[in-house]
């Protein structure tokens, strides 16, 4: 294991955790023999073309897939642990990465500790105190986005245009970016894009499985970028 590169982006990282849960969910409730089988047939062509998507190698193709030979709990619990090593580590940001993605906002702090973890994460994203704007940062296409927008709370339960996930009202908001405006447009033209997403990023993003909302707002926003390769 200690010769093997990480190479899950954290997306793909939460489908193969979600993958195995469940084989050891329906494992430890005693389901029907076949149910686990189909289960871990499922699981296997998942990981399998999620490997493949990632570009992995033969040694990391058989640690993804290492989970077949798990029948207790233990053995689960020993994957998902090595499955966490497999995980590209996140982008650190720094005050000069924040100015320049941000370069009109004043005093931008970086986001809190539980914003930013340590590990995997696909997306940044936090509320600066200052000026209440919402700020999201996010790798796309191999540049580096920042989008700054508004954010206003949720009166009812939704669902969470990231991960996807149903929320409470107190723990979703609905975020509108302002988006870039198309070739020879009007001085006052003016169109934003916004949708629902998590308070917590950090919960979103253990959450998220496909950044497809990510990528629309990346392509939709009126935003500063760094090319990052």
């Amino acid at each position: 294991m200690d010769t093997i590169q990480p190479f899950l982006a954290n997306h793909h990282y939460n489908i193969a955790r979600r993958q195995v849960d469940k084989i050891a969910q329906a494992v430890k409730h005693a389901a029907d023999r076949k149910v686990i089988e189909a289960l871990r047939t499922q699981a296997e062509l998942d990981l399998a073309a999620l490997a493949a998507e990632s570009g992995a190698d033969d040694a990391q193709k058989r640690e993804l897939l290492s989970f077949r030979g798990a029948a207790e709990a233990e053995a689960f619990a020993a994957y998902k642990e090595r499955l966490k090593q497999l995980r590209l580590p996140a982008m650190p940001l720094t005050d000069g990465l924040l100015k320049k993605l941000f370069p009109k906002a004043k005093k931008l702090k970086l986001p809190q500790a539980d914003v930013q973890p340590g590990g995997s994460l696909t997306y940044w994203g936090w509320t600066d105190t200052a000026t209440s704007k919402y700020h999201l940062v996010y790798g796309h296409n191999g540049r580096l986005i920042g989008m700054m927008g508004t954010f206003s709370a949720a009166k009812s339960h939704h669902v969470c245009a990231i991960c996807k996930t149903p929320q409470a009202p107190d723990a979703i908001g609905f975020l509108s970016i302002v988006c870039k405006p198309p070739a020879q447009a009007s001085a006052d033209y003016f169109k934003a894009v916004g949708n629902y997403i998590c308070l917590d990023a950090a919960a979103c993003n253990s959450q998220l499985t496909e950044p497809d909302y990510l990528d629309y707002l990346a392509e939709q926003a009126n935003t500063k970028w760094i090319d990052i390769g």
